[in-house]
């Protein structure tokens, strides 16, 4: 089945962690879609149904959505770790280190290191592979500025809905 990159996204959240609270760039995670689409719901799950995270460091197996609370002009980025029966918009499947390097590698760099790793690590979590599966995938990448505060890894592998939409329950094992 082949396989378009779609536009890349950013993610408020994380930015806190990967620029060291500096905020000046944000982390991009890439989404690469497929045709089948994965069971989603429009239905977002309140805000009291998850907890609130400023600063997020992904494990394997957490749900998440990136929300935005408040408002304007008082609004903040948040993750809202959710369970996965619960609608949600991400789940974590892999986290990445990059290997030691003192100098940003580049964008393009950390992006064919995490798409190459990411689609290698898909058959594990899911079981079935990246090609034949009915999930997206994303990713996320530090920047230059978080990389020199010391935040040199692709903090997160992450299955998406290749439509945007949200996903119901967990793919662990799907074989979906």
């Amino acid at each position: 089945m082949h396989r378009a990159a779609a536009a890349l996204a950013c993610l408020g959240p994380l930015a806190l962690l990967l620029s060291g609270c500096a905020g000046s760039k944000t982390p991009k995670r890439v989404a690469v879609t497929t045709t089948v689409a994965p069971t989603t719901t429009t239905t977002e799950a309140p805000i009291t149904a998850g907890h609130q995270i400023s600063v997020y460091v992904p494990k394997v197996g957490d749900c998440y959505d990136d929300r935005t609370v408040g408002t304007p002009p008082s609004t903040s980025q948040i993750v809202l770790l959710l369970d996965c029966a619960l609608p949600h918009q991400n789940q974590v499947y892999a986290t990445l280190d990059y290997p030691p390097d003192p100098t940003f590698p580049g964008t393009g760099v950390l992006e064919a290191y995490a798409k190459a790793h990411c689609v290698a690590n898909f058959e594990a979590f899911v079981g079935r592979p990246y090609e034949t599966s009915m999930y997206g995938l994303g990713y996320q990448l530090p920047t230059a500025d978080s990389w020199g505060n010391g935040i040199r890894h692709v903090l997160g592998c992450l299955l998406v809905d290749p439509g945007g939409g949200r996903l119901a329950g967990t793919a662990q094992g799907s074989k979906k």
